[in-house]
C-alpha cells in the first residue's frame, strides 16, 4: 500500500446497508505499527478482510460494457453503409501518396460529431449488400455474448462448478446462430479468410479468448443443434471455461488478493504477507496463489493438518481404504475395461468415442461415492483428490489419441492399461502423499523469520541454488585432495588412534592431524606449478576446508533450526570466516601471504600466457604482414572481470561456424583465423555492443536489410510486435520469454545466433578488420613474431591488464579452490557466479543496499580470479606436458600392444603433395623438433584423481582397449577423413538427397567418419575425458540431490534422517540411515569403491523421493537429457532410463542408438561404438 500513512481505496460496491451506492472511501492508517481501515463516511473501523470479501460475493453490481459494441465494432461497418464507400485510416498526406488515386480518395466523414477526415474507397460489386448482412449478423452475436458474460458476471466463479459452465453458452447459443454468422464473414473471392476478417471487426478492447472462441466455433462444421451443444461439453468447453474466468467474480477476487500479495516489500506489512503465505498453504500448490481453490472449502486446510502426521503406512491404509471402499475404484476401473473402443484415423470422431470414458466417470460418481456430510474433513479432501486424479487420468488418453502417428489398434488396450485399478491405487497414494509432504516442507519453510513474502523465497532458492553450486565444486576438490594425498593411507600409517573419517577436509583439527604424515609426491607431480611448496599447499588446503564447513551442509544456510535462521539479506561475503575464534597461531598455519605471492606471480604471467595463446595458435605466422594491425586492434581490448550483458552473447564457436568457411584453407590458417576472431569477439566486439547497447535502431536496420537480401518472410527479432526493442538487453530477455512462452526456444536462438553474427561482421567491417577473413598467408616454419614488436605488445597488454585486488578471506578461497579445479569446472563456476550477479542486481531491491552492494563487489572479484586462473591452468598443462611423452595412455589398449611400444607407434599418411610419411602417432610432425602430442584426458584424470577409476573401467571391459586392428583402420580412416568430411557435408546441405543408392553410400561413409573420431578420441585420451565429462555431468546432480535430501529429511524433517534406533524400517538397509546413504555419495565413495554402478545409485535416490512425485520425475529427466546431450537416445523415441513396472525400479534401455542430424535423419552424430561405451559407464561396478 502507498507511502506515507494512508492509502485510499474507493469501491463502487454494495457494502452493507448502503444502497444508495454511494462510493465507499476506505483509509489505511498505519500507527506503531499496526493496521487499521477507516470507512470515510463515517470515520467506523473496518475489518477489511471480510468485508471486501462480504461486497464481492454479494455482488449485484451492474455488467460493465456496451451490448451494441461488445463484440464486433459495428459502428464502422454502419458509418461505411451509411456514406457509401468503405473508410480505409485517417487522412495523412505522405500517407495519402502511397495509394492509388483511381481508387482511393478523401472525404470528411462525421465521427463523434466531428468532422475527420479519411482516405477512402467505393464499394466493390455485391460488397455493400454484404456488409449490410455482416452488420446484422455481428450486431446478433454482440447482443449474444453480452448476455452470455452478463449471466456469468453475475455468478460466484467458486460456486460454479466446472461442469456447468459450457450449459450457459449451450442454452444462447443457436445452431441458426453460428450458420448465419459464417455466411455472413465467408470468404470472398480473393478477399481475407474468416479467421481475418472476424479478427479486423473485433472490439480490441474485449480478452482474445473471445476472439478465439468465435474463430473456433465459425470453424465447425455442424449439421444440427445437437452437434453444436456436443462441441460445448466437449473441444468448446476449455473456451467457455476461460471465459468464464474472466466475465465471473473471480477476476474481482483477483483484485482482492492484491491488499493480501504484495510483492513490494513498502507496500505491505509483514504481517500482510504472512497472511499471503498462509493462504498458500491452504490452497496445495504453493508456487501459485489459486483463489477458487483457497475460497471454495476450508476443508481442505484441516485434512492436511490432520494428516500431515500420520504414519506412512498408516497413511496408506487410510488412502487404500477410500480409494477401494467409498470410491470403489476397481468396479468403474472394471465399467471402463468393459467399454469398446473402435477407433478411426478421424480425431473428431475418436474423441466423441472417447466421451464414453468421462460419462461413466461422472455417472460413478454419482452413483457410487460416498459423499454425504457425515464424512471427516480428511476423507472429503482425500475423495476431492482421487476424483480429479481419475479425470486427469481421462485427459491422458484424450492426450493418446491426439499424437501423431497414434498406433489405433493398440489405444483401446494402452486406455485399459491406464484405467488398471491396482496402478490407479498405487499412483493416487503416491499423489496424495506427495501433496502431504509438501505442506510439511512449506510449513516449515515459512517458519523462518526471513520468508515475508514470496520475493523471500525467490531469494532462498537462488541462495540455495548458488552455495549447492559451490558445494559441488568443493566436494570435487575434496574427493581430488584424498585421492592424490591417500589419506586412507595415511590415517592407517599414523602412529596415534587412526581417525574415523581421514577426509582432508572433514575439520580443522582432522586436516592439521593428517597434513604431517600425508605423502606429496603424486600431488607435486600432477601439479608442478606448487612447485612443491609444502606451506603453500597446506593454506589452500586449509582455505578450502573452511569453505566446505561453511557451505557444504544446508544448515549453514537455513540453521539446524529454521526458527532461528540467519538472514540471507545481510550477508556481504560468501565464506564467513570467523578470525576472532582462532588464535595467531593457528592463523599463520593459512599462509595467506604465501597465497597471495602465488597469485601475483600468476598475474605477473598473464600478459605473457595472451602473446603464447597467439604463437601457439599461429596467428603472427599466418598473418606475419599485419603485425602492427594486430597491435592496434590489441589496443582496444578490454580486460575488465566482468561485461554486465555478456550473456547474450553466444558462444563463438556457433558465429564462427556461421560466419567463415573451411575452404581453401588448412588447419593451422583456420586456427590461426579462428583464435583471433575469438579474441576480438570477447575483449573487443562484445564491450562495444555494451557500450552502445541503446542504439537498436542501427542493429535492427542492419538486421532487416540482410533478412530482405536472404528473402527471409518472417523474423522473430524484427517482425515480433511483442518484443519490446527498448536496447540490446531487454530485446534478447523479451525474446527468450517470448520463446518459451510460444515454444519457439531453439529457433528464436538460432535467429539470435544469425542476429549477432550479422552485427559481427559489419563491426569487422566498420573497424576494417576484414583483412583477417581475406588475407591468410602460407605457413611458415620458425616464423614469430619479432622480438622488438613483440616487447611493445606485452607492454600494451601489461597496461591493459593491470588490476589490483583487495584481497579478503574470499579471494584466499577461490585461488585454492581453483588450484584443484577441472578447467571445465572452473568455466561452469565462472558462468553460475555471472548468473547469481545478474539475479542480485535484477533484485536489489530485495537485499539490504549496502550488504549487497558488497556482495556483488566481492562476487566481480572473484570472477576475475577465476578467469586469471583458468588461463594459467590452462598454460600450465599445456607446457608441462608438451615436454614429454605420457605412457599412462597404455590403460586405453590391449594386450596384443605392449606398452613399451604405444610410444612408437607410427601410421602412414598422406602430406599435401600426396607422398605417403610415417607419422609418429603421439607426435605433433615427423622431424626430431617436433613436441609430444598433449594427451588431455590423461592429464586431466591424473589431476582430478579419477585416473585409478578409469584404469579399473578399462581393465574390466577389454574390448572397449585398443588393439593393431583399431591402429590399422584408424590409419586407413585418417587418409579418408577430409574426403568423407566433405561428402557429409554436402550431403547434408543438398536439397535433393533422396536416392536410395546416394543415401546407402553416405550412411557408410558417414560411420567411416564418425569411426575415424571414435578411435582419434580414444587414441589420445580424448575419450577417457568424455567419459569423465558424462560421469562428471551425472554425478554433480547427485550431489545436489545428496544436499537437497540431506535439507528435506534434516531440515524439514520430512524423513528420519539418522534413524538410530531401529535402521531396520528404513528400506536400504546397507546404508542404515539416509545420512549414510548421503555421506556415500558427498564423499565420492563411488569413484573410490565403485561397488554400485550410477545406475544403481539413480534408483537409491529415486527411492528416497518417494515423499515427493516431482523430485522422482526430475531423476528421470536429468538422466535422460544428459544422454540426449552425448547424443544417445532411445529407437523409438521415449526415455532412455525408464521405470520397468515388472521390477519396480529404473533401468536402462536396451534400445540405444546414436543421436541423428536434425535435417537429415540417415546422419547419425556419433558412433554406435560410444553408445556402448558411455552404457558400460553408467552400468559400470566392480
Amino acid at each position: 500500500m502507498g507511502s506515507g500513512k494512508y492509502r485510499i481505496t474507493k469501491i463502487a460496491r454494495k457494502w452493507d446497508k448502503n444502497e444508495n451506492w454511494e462510493k465507499i472511501i476506505l483509509k489505511r492508517i498505519v500507527d506503531n505499527k499496526k493496521i487499521k481501515y477507516v470507512n470515510e463516511n463515517n470515520n467506523k473501523d473496518v475489518d477489511i478482510t471480510d468485508t471486501y470479501y462480504n461486497i464481492l460475493s454479494k455482488n449485484n453490481s451492474k455488467f460493465l460494457g456496451s451490448e451494441e459494441q461488445f463484440l464486433f465494432k459495428v459502428n464502422k461497418m454502419d458509418r461505411n453503409i451509411k456514406n457509401d464507400y468503405v473508410i480505409i485510416k485517417d487522412y495523412n498526406e505522405e500517407e495519402f501518396e502511397k495509394f492509388d488515386k483511381k481508387i482511393f480518395f478523401s472525404r470528411k466523414i462525421k465521427v463523434n460529431n466531428e468532422d475527420r477526415e479519411k482516405i477512402c474507397r467505393n464499394f466493390y460489386e455485391d460488397e455493400r449488400e454484404i456488409m449490410k448482412k455482416r452488420l446484422e449478423e455481428a450486431k446478433n452475436f454482440n447482443n449474444i455474448i453480452f448476455n452470455i458474460c452478463n449471466k456469468i458476471f453475475k455468478l460466484e466463479y467458486i460456486d460454479y462448478t466446472d461442469e456447468k459452465v459450457y450449459e450457459i453458452f449451450q442454452k444462447e447459443i443457436k445452431f441458426e446462430d453460428i450458420k448465419n454468422l459464417k455466411e455472413a464473414f465467408k470468404q470472398q473471392e480473393n478477399g481475407l479468410e474468416t479467421d481475418k476478417l472476424l479478427a479486423i471487426s473485433f472490439n480490441k478492447k474485449r480478452n482474445n479468448v473471445l476472439l478465439e472462441f468465435i474463430q473456433q466455433i465459425t470453424k465447425q462444421e455442424f449439421k444440427n443443434q445437437k452437434e453444436l451443444e456436443n462441441w460445448f461439453s466437449h473441444s468448446g468447453e476449455k473456451y467457455c471455461k476461460e471465459i468464464f474466468k474472466i466475465y465471473s467474480n473471480m477476476s474481482q477476487k483477483e483484485k482482492y488478493s492484491k491488499l493480501l500479495g504484495h510483492r513490494n516489500k513498502s507496500i505491505a506489512s509483514i504481517s500482510e504477507k504472512k497472511e499471503t503465505l498462509q493462504r498458500r498453504l491452504k490452497l496445495g500448490n504453493y508456487s501459485n496463489y489459486d483463489l477458487k481453490k483457497y475460497y471454495q472449502k476450508n476443508y481442505k486446510e484441516k485434512a492436511i493438518k490432520e494428516l500431515k502426521d500420520k504414519n506412512k503406512e498408516e497413511f496408506e491404509k487410510e488412502i487404500e481404504g477410500l480409494i477401494k471402499k467409498n470410491y470403489k475404484i476397481d468396479k468403474l476401473c472394471e465399467e471402463i475395461s468393459n467399454l469398446e473402443f473402435s477407433f478411426a484415423e478421424s480425431k473428431k470422431e475418436n474423441k466423441d468415442k472417447m466421451a464414453e470414458i468421462i460419462v461413466k466417470i461422472k455417472e460413478h460418481y454419482k452413483n457410487n461415492v460416498n459423499v454425504e456430510k457425515e464424512l471427516e474433513n480428511k476423507e472429503k479432501y482425500i475423495l476431492s483428490m482421487i476424483h480429479n486424479y481419475i479425470k486427469g487420468r481421462y485427459r491422458k488418453c484424450l492426450e493418446l489419441q491426439q499424437k501423431e502417428n497414434v498406433d489405433f489398434e493398440n489405444l483401446g488396450k494402452r486406455i485399459k492399461e491406464i484405467f488398471d485399478s491396482n496402478e490407479v491405487t498405487e499412483k493416487l497414494k503416491k499423489s496424495i502423499i506427495n501433496k502431504v509432504n509438501n505442506y510439511k516442507i512449506f510449513e516449515t519453510k515459512f517458519q523462518n523469520p526471513n520468508i515475508e513474502s514470496s520475493d523471500d523465497l525467490e531469494i532462498l532458492k537462488a541462495e540455495e541454488t548458488f552455495l549447492n553450486k559451490l558445494s559441488t565444486a568443493v566436494s570435487k576438490v575434496g574427493y581430488t585432495l584424498n585421492i592424490l594425498l591417500d589419506t586412507r593411507t595415511t590415517s592407517k600409517k599414523m602412529n596415534k588412534k587412526k581417525i574415523k573419517n581421514p577426509d582432508i577436509l572433514a575439520g580443522y583439527n582432522v586436516t592439521i592431524e593428517l597434513l604431517p604424515y600425508c605423502s606429496f609426491e603424486i600431488l607435486y607431480s600432477v601439479y608442478p606449478e606448487i612447485k612443491k611448496d609444502i606451506e603453500l599447499l597446506k593454506g589452500m588446503v586449509l582455505f578450502i576446508q573452511e569453505f566446505r564447513q561453511k557451505i557444504l551442509h544446508p544448515s549453514q544456510l537455513l540453521g539446524s533450526n529454521v526458527k532461528k535462521s540467519i538472514s540471507i539479506k545481510e550477508k556481504d561475503t560468501i565464506v564467513k570466516i570467523h578470525e576472532d575464534n582462532k588464535d595467531n597461531e593457528k592463523w599463520e598455519m593459512y599462509n595467506k601471504e604465501k597465497i597471495r605471492s602465488y597469485f601475483e606471480d600468476i598475474l605477473e604471467k598473464i600478459p605473457d600466457y595472451f602473446i603464447e595463446k597467439y604463437e601457439s595458435n599461429n596467428v603472427f605466422n599466418i598473418y606475419r604482414d599485419f603485425g602492427v594491425k594486430i597491435m592496434e586492434v590489441v589496443k582496444n581490448f578490454n580486460f575488465k572481470e566482468n561485461n554486465a550483458i555478456d550473456y547474450l552473447f553466444p558462444k563463438f564457436h556457433k558465429i564462427y561456424k556461421r560466419m567463415c568457411k573451411l575452404e581453401n584453407i588448412d588447419d593451422r590458417q583456420n586456427g590461426a583465423r579462428k583464435y583471433l576472431l575469438q579474441t576480438i569477439y570477447y575483449y573487443y566486439f562484445q564491450y562495444e555492443i555494451e557500450n552502445d547497447k541503446n542504439n537498436i535502431s542501427k542493429y535492427l536496420n542492419l538486421y532487416r536489410n540482410e533478412i530482405k537480401v536472404k528473402k527471409i518472410s518472417y523474423s522473430y527479432i524484427t517482425d515480433n510486435k511483442a518484443v519490446n526493442n527498448k536496447n540490446i538487453e531487454i530485446l534478447y530477455r523479451n525474446i527468450q520469454r517470448e520463446g518459451m512462452l510460444n515454444n519457439r526456444f531453439s529457433q528464436m536462438n538460432k535467429e539470435w545466433i544469425e542476429f549477432i553474427v550479422v552485427q559481427f561482421s559489419e563491426f569487422l567491417t566498420n573497424k576494417k578488420l576484414n583483412w583477417i577473413l581475406d588475407n591468410l598467408s602460407e605457413y611458415k616454419k620458425k616464423e614469430k613474431l619479432d622480438e622488438n614488436d613483440k616487447n611493445r605488445l606485452l607492454k600494451i597488454l601489461k597496461q591493459k591488464m593491470n588490476k589490483k585486488i583487495t584481497y579478503s578471506n574470499d579471494s584466499y578461497a577461490f585461488i585454492s579452490l581453483a588450484q584443484f579445479l577441472d578447467l571445465k569446472e572452473i568455466s561452469n563456476l565462472i558462468h553460475d557466479i555471472k548468473k547469481f550477479i545478474q539475479f542480485r542486481e535484477k533484485n536489489v531491491s530485495k537485499y539490504k543496499p549496502e550488504k549487497n552492494k558488497l556482495y556483488i563487489e566481492e562476487l566481480r572479484k572473484i570472477l576475475y580470479i577465476l578467469k586469471v586462473m583458468l588461463e594459467h591452468k590452462e598454460r600450465v598443462i599445456q607446457k608441462h606436458y608438451l615436454e614429454s611423452y605420457d605412457e599412462d595412455i597404455s590403460i586405453m589398449y590391449g594386450k596384443d600392444i605392449e606398452k613399451k611400444d604405444i610410444k612408437d607407434i607410427e601410421i602412414k599418411i598422406k602430406n599435401k603433395n600426396q607422398e605417403v610419411i610415417n607419422q609418429p602417432l603421439y607426435k605433433s610432425g615427423n622431424d626430431e623438433n617436433s613436441s609430444w602430442i598433449v594427451l588431455y584426458g590423461i592429464e586431466q584424470a591424473k589431476r582430478n584423481g579419477t585416473f585409478k577409476f578409469f584404469e579399473g573401467f578399462f581393465n574390466l571391459n577389454d574390448d572397449i582397449k585398443l588393439c593393431k586392428e583399431n591402429i590399422e583402420k584408424y590409419e586407413e580412416l585418417y587418409n579418408e577423413k577430409e574426403e568423407n568430411q566433405r561428402k557429409v557435408d554436402e550431403y547434408i546441405s543438398s536439397e535433393e538427397n533422396n536416392n536410395i543408392d546416394e543415401v546407402k553410400e553416405i550412411k557408410e561413409i558417414n560411420n567411416n567418419k564418425q569411426l575415424f573420431y571414435y578411435y582419434k578420441n580414444m587414441i589420445y585420451g580424448d575419450g577417457l575425458k568424455k567419459g569423465y565429462d558424462f560421469i562428471n555431468d551425472i554425478y554433480s546432480h547427485y550431489l545436489s540431490w545428496a544436499y537437497r535430501v540431506e535439507r528435506d529429511c534434516k531440515i524439514y524433517k520430512i524423513k528420519e534422517y539418522e534413524n538410530k534406533k531401529n535402521f531396520n524400517e528404513y528400506k536400504f538397509k546397507e546404508y542404515k540411515s539416509i545420512k549414510n546413504f548421503r555421506n556415500e555419495v558427498a564423499h565420492f565413495n563411488y569413484f573410490q569403491k565403485t561397488d554400485k554402478s550410477l545406475l544403481d545409485l539413480l534408483n537409491d535416490f529415486y527411492s528416497i523421493f518417494d515423499y515427493n512425485l516431482k523430485y522422482q520425475r526430475d531423476v528421470q529427466k536429468v538422466i535422460n537429457n544428459i544422454f540426449e546431450k552425448y547424443q544417445v537416445i532411445r529407437e523409438d523415441g521415449g526415455p532412455v532410463i525408464f521405470y520397468c513396472k515388472i521390477d519396480k525400479k529404473l533401468k536402462l534401455s536396451e534400445n540405444i542408438i546414436p543421436k541423428k542430424h536434425l535435417k537429415c535423419s540417415k546422419i547419425k552424430l556419433i558412433h554406435e561404438k560410444y553408445v556402448e561405451f558411455f552404457r558400460k559407464l553408467f552400468e559400470y561396478k566392480k
